[in-house]
């Protein structure tokens, strides 16, 4: 899967995601001039299977390609690359008629999500996704508008995934609207089902939804890499060998020493408070190698034997001290060993050390795998609940996808006792029913079950990750929840101490505008900072998450504890989110105008319509098709997210249709 600063491959591929959103957004805007491909009783899409070996006459934006890579059927297939990416079509409809859009499709690991969607169609967009990763037929059932000519049909997705054998198929006249009951719009929709991998299943939505209603979060990378001040990457990128960069933990290395002698994670906790967020998450050990806690294993390299310091136990008392969640990060990857790109010891990989094929890599990989092991019954036992983890770094030799590596890391449930890269008898830890070993995940449900994991260990996760600064779009993601992480330093994670000498920082308005483009698509988000070598987090970034937290203080009520939806949004003009009875929505600063109509509402009738950040009351009406219109909004408090707050008579899923 894809990853930004947290991956050699991301800055490859950077340049082309950077591009994708405003793409996609240009193909939006584009589509009505698009000659359309006639569809209708018996007429197929046009190349359905991209045998072609190319797009015409679909349209595409964001990393995708038509490959040869396990196509479904024929030669070739089309593959998402990472990033938003995105292709359609616009097809002739008839009006007042229903459609059946279908595809073949899988994505990466059998974690994140691919989507069908259909939209200007005469209706309001709707989608569907799935998240297996074997080949799934996927069905969009949609009804054309009384005065509908076209349809434009598209596939979506943020990761690696491939979709073949698209089909649209006419399934005869909508039957007519009797009643003031059809007008209603409000659909349930795709249910998020939670699915079993490598002998676990995901967490219920019950248990995922203290993170939903919490929604914000503060990320922190800290580590080694915080000495010299060049980002996470730098022992990699700058290929330090490991008993080089161990320098950084030493006074030697003078003003690029990790000194964390500021240090304090009441400060931190204090800081989250402040900005509305609602958790943290803290690198307890990142690809370094380098573990703020004490790792009980004779290969660990930590803050306890640099420091005389447990970092983690410190972060972990003060984040439950001031009332918010605890989350940890870790990752697998470890430079200090070269078996990371040599497992076998007969096919060393590309790497910036220039380590050569070597027998010898076959044992040094299985130390490194042993260390994890050791490290995560640590995270798991010594520091009382843990809410959140985010893993990454579970791909080997930086090449492939993290659940192509499961092989070796065993993130599943149980040990395999053949695997060619056994953990020690004296380290393994039992499951007193079946007498097997626990796996990763089985240490991690057995002694934390309620955590909230990602995929990037090999497993497929609970919740999934679009990570970096790319724009938000799309639709409400509801059959795999996902999380928006990326670093308020455009330039880097870790510490950037030349890019913060440039004063290079997000603005307060560009973090508001991400939150609420997560918010009305039911995604959390988990914002970075980087602190420096001392332990202080950068004054403008302190200023700015503040400046966030005193609008949140506002808005409150339309962010936290709050779904997306009813209706999906519409990128970068508005989304709405939901919480009982009231509706908000949220209109950024591309959509102009004083006044804004919600869709056809059915039965439900407004009882109160007011702006939520001023709490000024505003006029409404509803209308003979059950639209509902606000008027009189001032677009000038919050530009760029004016929210609206609509209050009903009832629950507004009170009369929610099924999800088709």
């Amino acid at each position: 899967m894809p990853r930004s600063s947290h991956s050699t491959r991301s800055k490859l591929k950077s340049p082309t995601i950077a591009l994708a959103a405003l793409a996609f957004g240009l193909s939006c805007l584009l589509t009505a001039a698009v000659q359309p491909i006639m569809a209708g009783e018996n007429v197929p899409l046009g190349n359905p299977g991209f045998e072609t070996g190319g797009f015409e006459p679909w349209r595409h934006s964001g990393a995708v390609e038509v490959v040869k890579d396990r196509p479904r059927s024929g030669q070739w297939v089309l593959h998402f690359g990472g990033g938003p990416s995105t292709v359609e079509q616009t097809v002739l409809v008839k009006s007042n008629s229903t459609y059946c859009f279908r595809a073949w499709l899988r994505s990466s690991s059998g974690a994140l999500t691919v989507a069908l969607g259909a939209k200007n169609y005469g209706g309001l967009l709707r989608t569907v996704s799935t998240a297996r990763g074997d080949w799934t037929r996927v069905e969009l059932p949609f009804t054309t508008g009384p005065s509908a000519t076209r349809a434009t049909l598209f596939a979506q997705a943020h990761y690696d995934a491939w979709g073949d054998d698209f089909s649209l198929e006419y399934l005869g006249p909508a039957p007519p609207s009797r009643n003031v009951e059809s007008t209603n719009t409000i659909e349930r929709l795709e249910p998020r089902i939670p699915a079993t991998e490598l002998g676990v299943t995901q967490l219920s939505n019950e248990r995922m939804d203290w993170l939903l209603d919490q929604r914000f979060g503060l990320f922190i990378h800290w580590g080694l890499y915080a000495g010299p001040g060049r980002n996470e990457w730098v022992m990699n990128n700058e290929a330090i060998p490991p008993e080089k960069y161990r320098k950084y933990a030493s006074p030697e290395s003078g003003d690029e020493y990790f000194a964390a002698d500021r240090f304090d994670a009441r400060a931190w906790a204090r800081l989250a408070k402040d900005a509305g967020m609602r958790w943290l998450c803290l690198t307890a050990r990142h690809h370094e190698g380098y573990s703020l806690f004490d790792v009980p294993h004779p290969n660990a390299f930590t803050s306890v034997q640099t420091h005389k310091r447990d970092f983690i136990a410190e972060y972990v008392a003060a984040v439950r001290e001031a009332g918010l969640g605890v989350g940890i990060y870790y990752s697998p990857l470890s430079w200090r060993y070269p078996g990371y790109f040599d497992p076998t010891g007969k096919d060393c990989r590309p790497n910036n050390w220039k380590y050569q094929t070597d027998p010898a890599h076959h044992e040094n990989a299985r130390v490194m795998k042993e260390e994890n092991y050791v490290a995560v019954k640590q995270l798991m036992t010594k520091y009382g609940r843990i809410d959140h983890i985010y893993w990454d770094g579970g791909w080997l030799s930086h090449e492939g996808s993290d659940a192509a590596a499961a092989y070796f890391h065993e993130p599943g449930l149980y040990l395999d006792p053949k695997n060619p890269w056994p953990i020690g008898k004296e380290y393994q830890d039992m499951d007193p029913a079946t007498g097997k070993a626990w796996g990763i995940m089985g240490l991690v449900r057995h002694y934390q079950p309620d955590a909230i994991t990602n995929p990037r260990y090999g497993w497929m996760g609970d919740i999934g990750e679009e990570e970096g600064g790319d724009p938000v779009i799309g639709p409400i993601r509801s059959a795999q929840l996902c999380d928006k992480n990326l670093t308020i330093h455009p330039s880097g994670w870790g510490y950037p101490k030349e890019a913060i000498r440039r004063g290079e920082c997000m603005t307060r308005d560009e973090v508001i505008r991400l939150l609420a483009d997560c918010t009305v698509r039911n995604m959390t988000m988990l914002l970075n900072v980087g602190p420096d070598r001392h332990g202080e987090i950068p004054p403008l970034a302190q200023a700015r998450l503040r400046e966030v937290g005193a609008w949140l203080a506002k808005a409150a009520e339309a962010i936290y504890g709050t779904r997306g939806g009813p209706w999906h949004p519409e990128d970068g003009r508005y989304g709405y989110s939901r919480k009982g009875d009231t509706i908000y929505v949220h209109l950024l600063k591309d959509q102009p105008g004083d006044k804004f109509s919600l869709p056809p509402v059915g039965p439900l009738a407004p009882v109160k319509c007011w702006e939520v950040v001023t709490g000024r009351t505003l006029p409404f009406s509803k209308a003979a098709d059950c639209s509902v219109t606000i008027t009189g909004i001032d677009r000038t408090h919050s530009p760029v997210d004016t929210i609206i707050g609509v209050r009903f008579d009832k629950d507004v899923m009170t009369y929610a249709l099924p999800y088709k």
